[in-house]
């Protein structure tokens, strides 16, 4: 691509001196200049390099422009020239998109974050996240309430995805925690990242969202969101929900504590305990107008209305503690000696918590030791 029209006639006309692989051969071609293409004797071509020279490509990256209505094996060979943004296509190109993953399976799979910077996930992390949000879109199936789906879908999201645990060491990659799909197939990411996940599952379910960032942290308002109170009535505004502030407790099926909230309410929790103001949620240009904040009765019951609650409103780790509790109560006096003897109703209840928290085993059999209260 560097070489000048002269250069690349030249190279091209002794490029069978050189022992190029197949797909190689075919990448020089594609990424000739227009006018070098077009000077180009092409009777001389075999099929596949003739095919190959009448695409298109990115003047300065060499990838090509993807038109989905062409034979789809003409790209075959070419993943190094792939690099395809998938975010926004219809169902239908969706379904031609996934036969080309399967004709070019190491191209890449692009992602932005508020339309800016790309960041990329391969196939197989595309096709997971994909088949994740499918899935998580069909349990949805009979709910009806924008509200109800943006219940499941940030509970669905704090089961799925931690915060990346290697943030500021020297193995972190901030690409690979942004991007989008790579994300869901991993189970990690940071707060943009995170939050353009949830944006993305959004929109397929007819929710309107913006990511807001402060400088310091990424979160979502969402656009004229229509919100059940207790009472019946329906309110409507626009609001914030923090997908990254609500993992924890969506984790462990307890109550979000930062969905559908103000910005009055954001940034009263940006004040830490000593009172410091982290700025978390400081942005007065973008999330002035964003002043529906649903109160906790409303809340309580939505997340019931979806079987996240239970009939009293309570949120379901209060389960998980509760037993925890009975756990803690059997093993405190002697840990070492009762964890050898461990009664198979003890063991049911251990499997329990962990199946709830997602723990190994041996990490509460490691808590028993150290005689501390896991939960």
């Amino acid at each position: 691509m560097r070489l000048n029209d002269a250069e690349q006639m030249e190279f091209v006309e002794n490029i069978d001196k050189l022992n190029l692989l197949p797909n190689e051969k075919k990448e020089v071609f594609a990424t000739l200049k227009p006018e070098v293409k077009a000077k180009m004797d092409k009777s001389t071509l075999p099929e596949d390099l003739r095919t190959v020279i009448g695409f298109e490509t990115e003047m300065y990256t060499g990838k090509i422009k993807l038109d989905l209505d062409r034979d789809l094996e003409d790209y075959k060979d070419l993943d190094n020239l792939l690099g395809i943004n998938p975010e926004n296509f219809t169902e239908e190109q969706k379904k031609r998109f996934d036969k080309l993953c399967d004709i070019c399976p190491n191209m890449k799979i692009c992602s932005t974050v508020n339309n800016q910077i790309e960041f990329t996930s391969t196939v197989q992390e595309y096709k997971q996240g994909e088949e994740w949000i499918s899935s998580l879109i069909e349990s949805m199936e009979h709910v009806q309430s924008k509200a109800q789906k943006l219940a499941i879908v940030d509970h669905a999201i704090g089961k799925k995805i931690s915060y990346s645990p290697d943030f500021e060491t020297e193995v972190f990659d901030g690409s690979e925690a942004r991007a989008l799909w790579k994300i869901i197939s991993t189970g990690y990411g940071l707060c943009n990242g995170i939050a353009r996940v949830e944006q993305y599952i959004l929109s397929k379910v007819g929710i309107e969202s913006e990511i807001v960032g402060s400088g310091k942290h990424a979160f979502l308002k969402l656009i004229d969101m229509e919100l059940p109170l207790e009472s019946g009535e329906i309110v409507k505004g626009n609001t914030i929900i923090d997908p990254t502030w609500n993992l924890m407790t969506n984790r462990f099926d307890g109550r979000p504590n930062n969905f559908c909230i103000s910005y009055e309410e954001a940034r009263k929790r940006d004040i830490d305990d000593k009172g410091k103001d982290h700025y978390s949620h400081k942005n007065d240009e973008k999330l002035q107008d964003a002043t529906l904040n649903l109160d906790d009765k409303s809340l309580r019951k939505l997340f019931h209305s979806v079987g996240l609650a239970n009939d009293d409103g309570s949120f379901k780790v209060k389960e998980m503690l509760d037993m925890s509790k009975n756990v803690d109560d059997v093993y405190r006096d002697e840990p070492d000696e009762n964890i050898k003897r461990t009664d198979e109703s003890t063991c049911k209840i251990l499997s329990r918590i962990c199946y709830m928290s997602k723990f190994k085993y041996r990490y509460v059999k490691s808590s028993f030791k150290q005689r501390k209260h896991w939960t």
